[in-house]
């Protein structure tokens, strides 16, 4: 089951996303009390989420996605804008305010297929307070749609780790230095090969990363910080035709990697919070 952490460990309730309500269809089996917000602005609807009561509320929170539904390729998307939270003058309450041209940004790598596929685009989610008793309020572009999942905290508490213990856990684990890795997943897609012909190696002698996808031989600069950061800079490589283009989405990969994740078996090259751009295992 998908998980997810703030402040405590939580777990999903719902693995579907749920899709707000526009008020023009409220519930008739619960009034729900809205009249007071403001009407939606030109160009904008008004749409409310309005949660189920739980026993304790406290351990609950509601994601919040705000996105349109496009047809993409296999690059990461996301939609463009922000959501601001807004005051209701005289009653205390809260209420959300999307802003957004509607325009969606990604990366550019090349995919080799050319398929696209229908996806819901969204905005970075944001995670709400749950409170059954009031409706959360959404003023969104008349485009854009919202969808929601709700999540409960881990019954379990876990105790934190010092600082010290933590950094000895983290040199000794994600240490990915000088070791062949063996690449198995590009892009999401499996990759079938062996650690000859697809692998990376991290040299920190002379901080050179070097990579091969089935072709050419990349060399490139490389630089770790904050143990898991990283940056690739651009670099050379053999000059072999090649019978495919992996090698072009793995030279892409490693220009758009900004961080790394790693239990010590396993390496992911992945840019801010997407999904991994490129796996590895290490190789025996």
């Amino acid at each position: 089951m998908k998980k997810l952490f703030f402040a405590s460990l939580l777990t999903g309730l719902s693995m579907v996303a749920l899709a707000a309500t526009p008020t023009s269809v409220k519930s008739q089996q619960k009034k729900i009390e809205i009249d007071m917000f403001p009407k939606a602005p030109v160009g904008y609807k008004q749409v409310y989420i309005q949660v189920p009561t739980q026993k304790n509320e406290n351990d609950f929170k509601v994601e919040v996605y705000v996105g349109k539904n496009q047809l993409v390729d296999c690059n990461k998307h996301f939609l463009t804008g922000e959501m601001k939270e807004e005051n209701l003058d005289g009653w205390g309450y809260t209420y959300y305010t999307i802003k957004s041209d509607g325009n969606i940004a990604g990366t550019m790598m090349a995919c080799p297929d050319n398929i696209k596929t229908t996806k819901f685009i969204h905005l970075q989610p944001q995670l709400l307070r749950y409170n059954s008793k009031l409706p959360i309020v959404l003023y969104v572009p008349e485009n854009l749609e919202v969808k929601y999942k709700i999540w409960s905290a881990g019954k379990v508490m876990q105790k934190a780790k010092t600082v010290a213990a933590l950094t000895t856990t983290i040199n000794s684990v994600n240490n990915i230095e000088n070791k062949r890795w063996k690449l198995i997943e590009l892009n999401g897609k499996k990759v079938n090969g062996n650690a000859e012909t697809h692998y990376i190696i991290f040299h920190s002698k002379n901080g050179k990363v070097e990579a091969k996808a089935n072709c050419n031989i990349l060399l490139r600069d490389y630089k770790i910080k904050n143990e898991f950061q990283l940056k690739i800079a651009d670099g050379i490589s053999t000059l072999m035709a090649c019978p495919d283009n992996m090698e072009q989405d793995f030279s892409a990969v490693l220009s758009l990697a900004d961080n790394f994740t790693t239990d010590g078996k396993t390496l992911s090259l992945n840019k801010a919070r997407m999904a991994p751009l490129a796996r590895f295992e290490l190789a025996k």
